[in-house]
């Protein structure tokens, strides 16, 4: 149950941290939303970008140890130095699945928004008492989704802000 709560606890200061950035990049004409609970669903989505730019729909991973994603693949690495496929899921694939699921909600509302962008964003959290453990590391072979990391978080929102609009006023609204 501690392991459990720490990782929860991660998980939030991950995505607190990851709205922060977000607060601070981008400008007026983004929205940013968090935990959205969508209907008949228990689990969130952690956070959902709503701009005249596109909506995006971020899944934000704050895991400790050695990953590396090769063909769509999410792997961990263990104490014996193997690399082996995660047990507890593909972040692309999860982000990938809200993002489908929010587009059909929306709608579901009347709302027809043909693509929702899903996005990995990778932002481990090291906790005081973890420091002298080596830092977390990922490596991305061949992946084709879209991973940021902490550093990339700021200059993605800067290019974004660069774009066309591709959705009008109304629709946003």
């Amino acid at each position: 149950n501690i392991k459990k709560c720490l990782n929860h606890q991660r998980g939030y200061k991950a995505e607190y941290e990851a709205c922060q950035i977000l607060q601070r990049q981008l400008n007026q004409t983004w929205t940013i939303f968090r935990n959205i609970k969508l209907p008949h669903r228990s689990d969130d989505l952690d956070i959902v970008l709503l701009s005249t730019h596109g909506i995006y729909v971020l899944e934000v991973k704050a895991w400790r140890g050695h990953f590396r994603v090769q063909q769509h693949q999410w792997h961990i690495q263990n104490k014996q130095g193997h690399w082996k496929k995660t047990s507890f899921g593909n972040p692309h694939q999860q982000a990938k699945g809200n993002a489908v699921r929010l587009r059909d909600t929306l709608k579901k509302q009347g709302i027809d928004i043909t693509y929702v962008k899903p996005i990995v964003v990778w932002l481990p959290i090291v906790f005081d008492d973890e420091r002298r453990l080596p830092p977390p590391t990922m490596q991305v072979e061949q992946a084709s989704e879209l991973i940021l990391f902490r550093q990339d978080l700021a200059a993605w929102c800067e290019q974004q802000q660069q774009l066309g609009t591709t959705m009008d006023a109304t629709t946003v609204q």
